[in-house]
């Protein structure tokens, strides 16, 4: 008897550890470095937060932003830190505006100039999440995807954390102090009320753990307050998984839409409406005047060391 309540115990644990999983993904690397931090600062602010906390990440590649020495010396930094780089096209451009055969020799170019890399994998991210706006793209990048030996390299956490990125910047141009305090409150809690919504939309869904990939941008705000959002998520019980890890024996991995999709809410999303979801698929925080509307509220807030 007690044998069995200690295995009881056991699997209910074991269970309990695995219900909350997220890999970290860094999308647009490396983006122009133009506002409050160099592109260094961004670097070393990314990689320090991922190391105190034994995180492993992604970061997806668009190859023409590598084009002077500072980018190129991030891309590679990244991946000398043991952070996985993969395939976000070369141009980012947009395949809803964009017709097949350019976005395939945009993917292809990528490919070339990236697949030399130390820890490059053969994953791709799609730009802005769109997949396809008809079915002869869907269906004709998806086999070019294979004929490379290429997996999608989808997100189950969509956010607008480039937004969020957008509105300090504009908001740091007109300013010579910057409270952090009240923008790192901003950035985390709007990012982790995401992360929350669609571990309950996972739980609602499925009965097997979601293996959840955050879709993040790098960009000073990452660089800022990464490490307050990633202590957040420990705080709550999540544990950090690798990005091969949250593809590998996922059924969502093997999962294909057969809607249309103009404009994607990620792979988990897309999974909810097999389900009968209709409402709901996007996070607030994926809204653009709400956004708005909270960095202002943030901004005015008297922040409680000050009550």
């Amino acid at each position: 008897m007690k044998l069995f309540m200690t295995f009881i115990f056991f699997m209910a644990f074991s269970n309990n550890s695995l219900a909350k999983q997220i890999s970290i993904s860094f999308d647009d690397a490396p983006r122009v470095a133009d506002g409050h931090l160099t592109g260094e600062q961004r670097m070393r602010g990314i990689t320090q937060a991922l190391y105190k906390h034994g995180v492993k990440a992604a970061f997806y590649v668009n190859s023409a932003k590598m084009d002077n020495d500072e980018a190129l010396s991030r891309v590679v930094f990244y991946a000398r830190s043991g952070h996985i780089l993969a395939n976000h096209t070369h141009s980012h451009f947009n395949f809803n505006n964009t017709d097949l055969k350019t976005y395939k020799d945009d993917f292809r170019e990528a490919h070339n100039r990236l697949h030399r890399f130390i820890n490059y994998k053969k994953w791709f991210r799609f730009p802005y999440l769109r997949e396809g706006n008809t079915q002869e793209k869907v269906n004709g990048f998806r086999q070019y995807l294979g004929s490379y030996g290429y997996k999608n390299a989808y997100i189950t956490i969509n956010n607008y954390d480039w937004y969020m990125e957008t509105l300090f910047q504009n908001y740091a141009k007109t300013t010579s102090q910057v409270d952090l305090n009240k923008l790192r409150n901003f950035y985390v809690e709007e990012l982790y009320g995401a992360i929350e919504y669609y571990y309950q939309m996972g739980k609602e869904v499925s009965k097997r753990p979601i293996k959840h990939v955050l879709l993040l941008h790098e960009n000073d705000l990452a660089a800022l307050f990464l490490d307050d959002l990633l202590q957040k998520l420990k705080k709550n019980n999540w544990r950090f998984i690798t990005p091969e890890q949250a593809y590998d024996n996922n059924f969502l991995a093997n999962y294909k839409t057969k809607k249309i999709w103009p404009n994607n809410p990620g792979r988990l999303a897309e999974y909810a409406v097999t389900k009968g979801m209709t409402t709901g698929l996007w996070h607030k925080s994926c809204s653009e005047p709400y956004l708005e509307k909270q960095f202002q509220k943030a901004l005015t807030k008297v922040p409680e060391s000050q009550w």
